[in-house]
Formats: structure tokens, sequence, C-alpha cells
């Protein structure tokens, strides 16, 4: 037989546990009300909010630096400029009307 990584599930919360700086939590939905805790969302919803806040984790982490943001995510730079664009996000006392660059 061969051999088989075991990956453990993370805890509850334990994101938000870990000291994350991030965002607070908007999840998707009519009005901006944010399901209970036990509430499944849909698929589709739950990977764009992970993708949010797993992009949002990385550019935070690089200071908003998106070069270096997409060379931790492995992706191209105008790939999080369209992200956050259409997220609605920019670099923290900016303009609200300039994306990131």
């Amino acid at each position: 037989m061969g051999d088989f990584a075991v990956v453990a599930r993370p805890a509850r919360g334990s994101l938000q546990t870990a000291g994350m700086d991030r965002e607070p939590d908007t999840r998707l939905g009519e009005g901006g009300e944010q399901p209970a805790e036990d509430d499944v969302l849909p698929l589709k919803d739950a990977c764009e909010l992970f993708e949010r806040d797993y992009v949002m984790r990385a550019v935070q982490q690089a200071e908003w630096n998106i070069t270096g943001a997409a060379r931790v995510l492995g992706v191209h730079r105008n790939t999080i400029l369209k992200k956050l664009a259409a997220w609605g996000l920019h670099r923290p006392g900016g303009n609200e009307n300039q994306v990131a660059s």
C-alpha cells in the first residue's frame, strides 16, 4: 500500500484565532445580512468568500504590495487588481475611486 498523508480538519474559528488581521467578514447575500454561524452557504458563495479572505490576507501581509502578493499567490498582479476592483476594495487611506496598483 502507498503512504497517505493525514490531513486534519482545522477547528472551527481557527483562522480567526490565529491572529490573522483581515477585513470584517462580509457574507454574500441580499441586504448584507450575515448568516448564523451554523448556516451553510451555497458552494459558489462559500468559495467566493474564501477566495476574497485568502487574497486579502496575502495583500495585507504584503503591505498592499500587489506584485508581492501576486508572487506569493502564484498569479499575475492584474488578476489581483481585477478582483480587488470587483470586490470594491482599495488600499487603506487611498482614494476610493482608485484601485491599488
